[in-house]
């Protein structure tokens, strides 16, 4: 559960695994660490974020990024607050199963290898044989008829 609050926040898998990690070690190196599931689940988050600010800013550094730690913190109250999958959210899920099977092979796995892999647009255009804007469009034309497509199911999941 770390790693997908770390990935939905950094959005480059091996980063991520670092981060992950750099709490880990902060784990083992401390004596008061919370045992219990939920309090152990909040205080490596709490760490997670202040390793994430880290890397923001020195992310910043060599680039434009402006990210404010209140953002920061609304991820986190969002993320504890969906902990537990709500009837909606399960159904979202299944939704999304049905959605990406809609998708032709090649929009799926422009998909995969952005959002699960984390390769950028010009890597995934390099293997598709397309331009990086091409992909770009290709990604938010099939986030779109997702998000539609979910929408369309949900609607009718309530209906029944």
């Amino acid at each position: 559960m770390l790693m997908s609050f770390t990935f939905g926040l950094i959005r480059d898998w091996h980063d991520s695994e670092d981060i992950v990690q750099e709490v880990s070690l902060v784990a083992a190196s401390r004596e008061s660490v919370p045992m219990d599931d939920e309090g152990f689940s909040r205080w490596s988050r709490r760490v997670a974020k202040n390793k994430i600010l880290h890397y923001w800013r020195s992310q910043r550094r060599s680039r434009e990024l402006t990210v404010e730690e209140e953002f920061l913190e609304l991820a986190d109250q969002a993320y504890e607050e969906g902990a537990e999958p709500s009837e909606l959210a399960v159904a979202r899920r299944r939704a999304l199963k049905t959605c990406l099977e809609t998708l032709n092979a090649q929009t799926r796995t422009a998909l995969v290898r952005r959002y699960c892999r984390g390769e950028d647009s010009e890597t995934i255009g390099r293997q598709m044989k397309r331009s990086a804007a091409a992909v770009r469009m290709m990604l938010m034309r099939a986030r779109d008829a997702l998000r539609e497509c979910i929408e369309r199911h949900i609607a009718e999941e309530s209906l029944t």
